[in-house]
């Protein structure tokens, strides 16, 4: 025969003997009778006992005119709906109330919680502005991938803006393998009041490249807002190989 457990010490100084009311019923406490001074009192103490006990307390405050209750039921915790018993990882459950079911296999008792809600994942604002194109120019203005090293070689940029930027910048920087042979760029700041598509222009005065194979690599900087912070915008897809010679340059027609 099994010797019964002597109560805790936080046991024998409870205002009731929260360890016989473990069954799941909800039962209900009345002022003067059950329990005496606030009841907020009676309520931390039934959040307390359970902690103690391993379990969880709903406590509810009723107040009717001339009498105040305590509604207190204890539980084995919460279980969202369709979920399996955290304590034996059974399935089955008996529903006893709308929003209460006990396990048929360890008999815990739960109050059952809804799914959280699966939200989206928030989507990436769009892009302050796309680096659309860009073209290399000769002196006449036409397109072309190599230009004589004595002549001049004029970049055009363009950049679609989604939305106004308080200043762009433009420039570029020409490699040779991976080293970075020159960078070029333009000390204006280019406002864009409204979403619209701009077209950046900058001279490369003759005799400043050397002959030789060069990959230009745009590189556009956008401060959206007064004072904030600068934004690189990506132009790795509009990279143009030239090149420059001492020969009359390549024009395209």
């Amino acid at each position: 025969m099994a010797t019964p457990r002597p109560p805790a010490e936080e046991e024998t100084s409870w205002l009731l003997p929260w360890n016989e009311l473990l069954d799941g019923r909800l039962r209900r406490f009345t002022r003067g009778v059950d329990y005496s001074g606030p009841a907020e009192v009676m309520e931390q103490e039934a959040r307390n006992a359970a902690i103690a006990l391993g379990k969880t307390a709903v406590t509810f405050r009723d107040d009717m005119e001339f009498f105040e209750y305590v509604w207190v039921q204890f539980m084995d915790g919460k279980l969202e709906e369709g979920a399996p018993c955290p304590k034996c990882a059974n399935t089955s459950f008996e529903k006893l109330q709308e929003y209460f079911v006990r396990c048929t296999s360890c008999r815990s008792f739960f109050a059952l919680t809804q799914p959280k809600p699966v939200l989206p994942e928030p989507k990436a604002p769009p892009p302050v502005a796309e680096v659309v194109a860009l073209k290399l120019l000769s002196a006449q203005g036409d397109e072309t991938d190599r230009v004589g090293a004595h002549e001049e070689l004029l970049l055009e940029l363009t950049c679609d803006f989604r939305r106004p930027v308080w200043g762009a910048r433009v420039a570029f920087n020409f490699f040779t393998g991976s080293k970075k042979t020159l960078h070029i760029g333009s000390p204006e700041v280019t406002r864009v009041p409204e979403p619209e598509i701009v077209r950046f222009t900058l001279r490369v005065a003759p005799d400043l490249l050397p002959p030789g194979d060069y990959v230009v690599d745009p590189v556009v900087r956008t401060i959206p807002d007064k004072g904030g912070d600068a934004i690189r915008l990506k132009a790795d897809e509009v990279r143009k190989n030239v090149g420059i010679s001492d020969h009359p340059p390549t024009v395209r027609h």
